[in-house]
Parts: structure tokens; C-alpha cells; sequence
């Protein structure tokens, strides 16, 4: 899916290598659900590199090349919370490595005191700029079951895309 709509490298984040149609990076242990994403503030972490990283649980309908035009760490406001959404996060490598190091001097307090998760936990300690709305739909909550919306539909929550059937989502869900 991602090589059908950009040219950018796909490097893909796991705990095996099974299955996998892409170059592999290891997640390490210790690290449950959303909260592996905290892993991509390892200070090391594609260092000096700009990537975009994405939800496997997003479906991509259009060219997103032109997302790298965007500028510092961008990801979305998330529809429901006050806080970022990170299904989708610009950003270079090794440059908010505090978000992680906070983070592992207590991961405990630092999960209960973030009960949205890591999206809570990234939204108090980055800056970011936004996406233009126009760019990411959601699913449930922009009426996307008909047709889509933006160039990448989030599918936050229920269902998840090899659920919906029937529909647009079938298409572009390979």
C-alpha cells in the first residue's frame, strides 16, 4: 500500500520478521501496545533521518510524497482527545529524544499518568505542527464508510480496516 502511493523507503517496525515485505527494524522488548512508539524517540533511532512514520491500521488512498514538505515534528490533533493523534508523525530521527528518556526514567508513573496512552504522553513534551485536516480522515468520525476522505484514513479505535467489507476500504487495504 505504501509503495502504491510514495516513492519514500519502507522500513517496517516489529517483534519478528515473519511476513514481512520490507526491510525490518526490531522492536525491543518491554514495551506494550501504543507505548512501542515511544521507541521512536530513541535518541539513535534513524538518527538525523526525516521519516513519517504510520499506523499499520491506516489505509492510504492517495500520494502522500508531499507530506515530507512539511516542516519540524507534524502529526495529527486527535478527533476525539485534546491531544496529537500518532497514527501519523513527521519527524527527524534523534531530534526529540527527551520524550523518550523522560519516559524511561519511570515508564510505569509515566503510563498511568497518561491514560490516552503514548499520544498523551507525546502531546506533553513536543511542539508540533498539524497536518492540514485535508490530508487524514477518520473513518468513524469524518463519514469516510462510503467513500474516502484525505489522502491516508486513520482507523482509530473500532473497526480496523480488514474488518470493514464491502467497500472502497477492500481496495486499498493490500
Amino acid at each position: 500500500m505504501v509503495k502504491r502511493h510514495s516513492d519514500a523507503e519502507l522500513i517496517c517496525l516489529s517483534d519478528s520478521y515473519e511476513g514481512k515485505d520490507c526491510e525490518v527494524m526490531m522492536l525491543e522488548k518491554g514495551f506494550e501496545g501504543w507505548w512501542n512508539k515511544i521507541q521512536l524517540f530513541k535518541s539513535d533511532f534513524l538518527k538525523g533521518e526525516r521519516f513519517l512514520y504510520l499506523d499499520l491500521d491506516v489505509v492510504i488512498t492517495d500520494n502522500i510524497n508531499h507530506l515530507w514538505d512539511y516542516e519540524g515534528f507534524t502529526t495529527i490533533q486527535d478527533w476525539i482527545y485534546p491531544t496529537y493523534n500518532s497514527s501519523a508523525m513527521l519527524m527527524t530521527g534523534g531530534k526529540q529524544s527527551h520524550v523518550y528518556d523522560l519516559f524511561m526514567k519511570d515508564p510505569e508513573k509515566a503510563m498511568k499518568a497518561c491514560p490516552q496512552g503514548d499520544q498523551q504522553w507525546i502531546t506533553n513534551y513536543v511542539d508540533a505542527n498539524i497536518f492540514d485536516k485535508r490530508e487524514f480522515a477518520s473513518f468513524r468520525m469524518d463519514g469516510c464508510e462510503a467513500t474516502p476522505k484525505g489522502n491516508v484514513v486513520v482507523f482509530h479505535g473500532k473497526p480496523d480496516p480488514h474488518e470493514v467489507k464491502g467497500t472502497w476500504v477492500e481496495a486499498f487495504w493490500v
